[in-house]
């Protein structure tokens, strides 16, 4: 008694079939061409079991690469006098992370709040909120009249619970690590938080 006829069963003898005449296609082509001079035509046939799933080729465009986390900065290399000194690369903000506080001296928008009535000269944050201040005294600059070196763009100088790092579009920003509190500051904005 045969076996009742499948759907699989049905898909797999018509690629038997077409694999065998296939087969005997090519092996007449190859023995005719080869006695005639005629060039050989061969096919490839490519067959799947029934229930079988090939894998997908292109699966799209693949993702973007996760950015890198920030590279730390050596404090060494900014390390002078009573702290931790840096300029940006622009020249416009003069920073240091001292003992107890993180701050900056800069060109604030002319929008920024007064501070105590006057127009504020940079940035700072301790143990408390994060304030636009008028500087007195260049608190956060090298004394020795130096210039401090450069901190990268895409590094952070983290030192004394206090992280600082510079991005070429937004600006500086120093945090307490501690508190999450802090600020960013450029010429054309600030943020405090």
């Amino acid at each position: 008694m045969p076996l009742p006829t499948t759907p699989a069963r049905r898909v797999r003898r018509l690629l038997l079939t077409a694999l065998a005449i296939g087969s005997v296609t090519a092996t007449a082509a190859c023995s005719s061409g080869t006695q005639s001079g005629e060039p050989v035509v061969v096919t490839e046939i490519v067959t799947a079991t029934a229930g079988e799933q090939q894998p997908l080729q292109d699966s799209g465009p693949a993702a973007p690469p996760e950015p890198a986390a920030p590279a730390a900065a050596d404090p060494s290399d900014y390390a002078a006098e009573a702290g931790y000194f840096f300029s940006s690369a622009s020249g416009k903000w003069k920073c240091g992370i001292r003992r107890a506080d993180a701050g900056c001296h800069g060109p604030l928008p002319a929008g920024a709040p007064l501070s105590y009535g006057q127009r504020p000269t940079g940035a700072v944050v301790g143990s408390g909120a994060a304030e636009l201040v008028k500087f007195s005294s260049p608190e956060f600059m090298l004394q020795s009249g130096r210039t401090a070196p450069v901190l990268p763009y895409g590094q952070t100088l983290t030192i004394n619970g206090f992280s600082c790092s510079i991005d070429q579009t937004a600006g500086v920003t120093c945090r307490n690590d501690g508190t999450g509190r802090g600020f960013t500051v450029s010429d054309i904005a600030y943020d405090l938080f």
